[in-house]
């Protein structure tokens, strides 16, 4: 074969001449007798292309070792060469092989092989052995590394590994071998990725340590050797395409754990939990830190020490009652004195008025720093069952200062710590009973396990638990995935996204299993996650816990709860639905998507972890959406002061087209501006007026509001054709109140409902009360309804009803002067 029919990929741009000269003059060398093929194991020879020519020589680990080269060379390697100790290659030495006995074997344990130069290579195993391979270009494929696009899972492999399958085991491989800023790919056809390595010694890179290394067909970190939890950046693994590559991790690993599916890093509080170290690391700051605000100013110059240009961190605002911090992830852009400026601006306050908190301490007077002091916790009205931010050692604020729990002794008494450098106030100052607010700690501190510059594109997933697991990360993103979501009764989450900051997912398909529905979970401080183009199937989310900046554009959800087991795999009931958007939630954002829901509840509505609500956030926008709704409760029920709807079509058979909508706070919340209620209930800390305009639906509803919205202007294209489930008028659209139903929310005058809807084709009885509003109405509010060709009914007896014809235009007006 000619000598330049194997290119290198990528090869120097200074090298083509050379291979062109080749490729016109090819100069051979008459092979060698097998008696000098020596330590490479094979009967051919490999060819040496250097700008003397092309020869064929037997390549040994000696004569790797013996060069010195000054310019570009290519080893077509046609042997197996064994290594047997350390070897570093020059970046002027470059390989590529075809099919068959080109390969390196290292010989034990112990050995590095470092190649600085190009590698170019199908789809073969090309490292043998259990040594360290060190790619400098940062390119490898996993079957390079043993990987197999066989789809086996081999029994005998996993006990001869004891840490995975051949194929898992070869992307660990891969990994360890580009570390960061590598690009890692996979071949066409199926790989079997299963993971069993716990309290195994692993062998990747020279890790070490009884840690488990992954629960997800890729995982796309690995801990170093020193034990250190760094984590590697920027890898982007692909395939040849959703439907072309497939990743498959379908059974238990020894202890029963399910596998999952991309764990992008280590899940939830990994570098945020208070220990001895980061407690440390934490620097307290001045109270002030606003929206789009992009730097804090710490409370002393000298807590600047641990942060450095490019360090990761976490900046947390309190939050009690709740199992997540309320704040945000950044990374640090520059440090001059006490003022930190980030690389990103700020999406929510984290201003100590906006840090929620559910109750105070008793009078006790501030001990010397490390010193020690009794307190009894005075929870507010409503929350018994809650204690402050807990557990031996937590952090926590008291206003602005800095405590640590030593103990709980009991009955609501804790002893604390004066935690020392913090700036806390003067040793003697004195508080009165409730004088300041207990949160979690308001602090910022380094997350040393953050991923980032991390992408998966272009290949399709199988996978159990967690099929996504995003936490703790900076910049990743998945493009072209087709993740198929298989869960049991001990089910997980198909997105486990749990605190981090600009995830991305383009043209993605993320499904659940033929006949089982699994829940996603964008929370715990996410920041920015944008979903563009991606097809969610069965796939309920819940937006939650602090998370900001959630987009969806041009998405296409679907969620057939008629056809899905009536409990999550998870052991969830409710809510059943595509989106479930948190009440602690900042700004989410639906730019032309697509929803099609049957059965179930709203399919966008309000939730949030155990119904707690604090610090309500921005706004939830609509824009030229649709939604088809069969046997729905409600399209849209969102409490949140901030919903904006700018076109949306409609069409269904639901029986609300709106559930709550609009709110605000009260004027007489004494708690209002701490974003936490009394009871259980929500008070608002973000108010204002909701908005809806372009609004369309085409179909049949039993009420177009199931409670009287608060604080909604509502108008401007507003257009309702109603149509009907059956031809059979019933007692259910006279007695419920065809327009509005509820309690309504009577005394609230401090914000306004304002409605102007046009309503086609309203079924009427004339013989009874002709429109029904059960509700209860502030001063202010008002509402209109227009009425175009309403369809009469004559009552004739019990559910019997006659059909009239269709009547004239009408407006029926209902104002708070009137009801």
């Amino acid at each position: 074969m000619n000598s330049l029919s194997i290119l290198l990929k990528p090869l120097p741009s200074a090298f083509w001449p050379l291979l062109l000269c080749l490729l016109l003059f090819p100069l051979r060398v008459p092979a060698v007798a097998g008696s000098l093929v020596g330590e490479g194991y094979g009967d051919e020879l490999s060819e040496v292309i250097t700008d003397d020519g092309s020869r064929m020589i037997d390549v040994t680990e000696d004569y790797l070792r013996s060069l010195r080269p000054t310019s570009e060379m290519l080893i077509v390697l046609k042997q197996r060469v064994a290594i047997t100790a350390d070897l570093e290659l020059s970046k002027l030495i470059n390989f590529s092989t075809l099919e068959g006995p080109g390969q390196f074997e290292l010989m034990n344990n112990g050995v590095d092989l470092t190649i600085h130069g190009a590698v170019n290579a199908p789809f073969k195993e090309l490292f043998l052995g259990e040594g360290h391979v060190h790619l400098m270009q940062k390119y490898a494929k996993v079957d390079w590394f043993g990987a197999k696009a066989d789809a086996v899972f081999n029994e005998a492999d996993l006990e001869l590994r004891s840490y995975g399958t051949k194929s898992y085991h070869g992307f660990r491989k891969a990994l360890a071998a580009v570390k960061a800023r590598g690009r890692i790919e996979f071949g066409y056809g199926g790989y079997a990725m299963i993971d069993t390595s716990e309290d195994v010694r692993t062998r990747f890179g020279r890790e070490r340590g009884p840690v488990r290394v992954s629960r997800g067909a890729l995982t796309l970190y690995l801990w170093y050797e020193n034990g250190d939890k760094v984590l590697y950046d920027s890898v982007e693994v692909y395939g040849q395409g959703m439907g072309k590559t497939y990743l498959l991790s379908e059974r238990f690993n020894e202890e029963g754990e399910q596998q999952g599916g991309i764990e992008y890093s280590p899940t939830r509080g990994q570098g945020w939990n208070d220990t001895d170290d980061n407690i440390r690391e934490q620097a307290t700051y001045t109270t002030t830190v606003r929206p789009g605000q992009n730097y804090l100013v710490l409370k002393d110059s000298w807590m600047n020490r641990p942060f450095t240009p490019g360090q990761s961190v976490f900046v947390r605002n309190g939050g009690n009652g709740f199992d997540q911090d309320n704040g945000q992830p950044n990374v640090v852009k520059e440090v001059r004195d006490s003022l930190i400026l980030f690389e990103y601006p700020f999406q929510r306050d984290l201003s100590l008025a906006n840090a929620s908190s559910i109750g105070g301490l008793s009078a006790f007077t501030m001990p010397p720093e490390q010193g020690i002091v009794q307190v009894e916790f005075l929870r507010d009205r409503g929350y018994s069952s809650r204690k402050p931010p807990g557990g031996r050692d937590k952090m926590f604020s008291y206003g602005n200062n800095l405590f640590q729990l030593v103990s709980d002794d009991g009955d609501n008494r804790y002893t604390i710590r004066n935690v020392g450098g913090k700036s806390n106030d003067p040793q003697g100052t004195q508080y009165a009973a409730n004088a300041l607010r207990v949160m979690k700690s308001r602090t910022v501190f380094t997350t040393t396990t953050t991923l980032r510059g991390a992408w998966v594109r272009d290949m399709s997933i199988r996978a159990n638990y967690n099929a996504f697991t995003i936490s703790n990360f900076i910049d990743c993103g998945a493009e072209r995935v087709h993740m198929l979501y298989k869960a049991n009764e001990e089910g997980g989450l198909t997105l486990n996204g749990d605190g981090g900051l600009n995830f991305s997912m383009k043209d993605c398909v993320v499904e659940a299993a033929p006949g089982q529905w699994a829940g996603s979970q964008i929370a715990r401080s996410m920041t920015n996650f944008v979903s563009e183009g991606t097809q969610w199937i069965n796939i309920k989310h819940a937006i939650i816990e602090f998370s900001e900046g959630t987009k969806f554009i041009n998405d296409k959800f679907l969620f057939d709860y008629t056809n899905t087991e009536k409990t999550a795999p998870t052991g969830d009931k409710n809510p059943k639905g595509c989106v479930a958007v948190g009440l602690t939630t900042g700004n989410t954002l639906f730019r032309d998507c697509e929803f099609v829901q049957m059965g179930g509840d709203a399919v966008v509505a309000n939730f949030d972890i155990n119904q707690w609500s604090a610090t309500a956030g921005g706004r939830i926008t609509f824009e030229d959406c649709y939604m088809n709704a069969l046997d729905v409760d409600a399209l849209v029920s969102v409490k949140s002061p901030g919903l904006f709807i700018n076109g949306l079509r409609a069409t269904g058979v639901v029986t609300s087209l709106f559930g709550g909508t609009g709110s605000g706070p009260l004027n007489t919340d004494s708690v209002s501006v701490t974003g936490v209620g009394q009871d259980g209930q929500t008070a608002w800390a973000v108010g204002g007026v909701s908005k809806i305009t372009d609004f369309e639906f085409i179909g049949s509803f039993d009420q177009v509001f199931n409670l009287p919205p608060e604080s909604l202007i509502m108008r401007n294209s507003v257009a309702i054709w109603q149509g009907f489930r059956y031809d059979k008028m019933d007692n259910s659209r006279v007695v419920d109140g065809l327009l509005v139903s509820g309690a309504g929310r009577k005394g609230r005058s401090n914000f306004r409902s304002d409605v102007e809807m046009e309503i086609h084709g309203m079924p009427l009885v004339t013989n009874v009360p002709a429109v029904k509003f059960d509700a209860t109405m502030n001063s202010l509010d008002r509402f209109e309804f227009t009425l175009i060709r309403p369809k009469l009914y004559f009552k004739v007896s019990n559910d019997e009803y006659r059909n009239d014809g269709v009547g004239e235009n009408r407006t029926v007006t209902f104002d708070g002067q009137s009801n």
